[in-house]
């Protein structure tokens, strides 16, 4: 096995150094990878609930009634 014969060739004191870092490492990518997970569910909640984000949205429905009258072929171009 060759984490056998890696932990052979060290010594005691740098096998409880070793598990340690592993251990702190292991606890501080956790922490970070689950704020990173919930900053993002929180802020996919906050643009819902963001009356700009409402404004935008009604914006863009009337944009494109306006754009429709301009352009009822759907061509691309305003005739």
């Amino acid at each position: 096995d060759e984490m056998v014969v890696m932990q052979d060739g060290m010594p005691e004191a740098d096998r409880w150094q070793a598990t340690l870092f592993f251990m702190v490492f292991q606890l501080v990518a956790q922490f970070v990878l689950m704020n990173l997970f919930v900053m993002v569910i929180e802020d996919a909640y906050e643009v819902l609930d963001d009356e700009d984000g409402r404004h935008a949205r009604r914006m863009v429905d009337e944009f494109k009634k306006c754009w429709q009258e301009l352009d009822p072929e759907a061509t691309g171009e305003i005739s």
